[in-house]
């Protein structure tokens, strides 16, 4: 059982072939919506739930 994965946590994911990371804004039945950073704003995505969601530690500066 993987690691229980909730708002404010970095999570590390695979998206059309590559990966990304980023923050969790809210949790919801069969998916993540996470916040990727980008310059200056932030691009939001829903991310399914499943094996390709990691936990990551946040990186430095956040």
């Amino acid at each position: 059982m993987s690691e229980e994965i909730k708002v404010g946590d970095w999570v590390s994911f695979k998206s059309s072939g590559f990966k990304n990371e980023g923050k969790v804004t809210k949790v919801e039945e069969g998916s993540y919506r996470v916040e990727i950073p980008s310059d200056g704003s932030g691009v939001y995505v829903d991310v399914p739930k499943g094996p390709k969601v990691s936990k990551v530690d946040p990186p430095a500066g956040s």
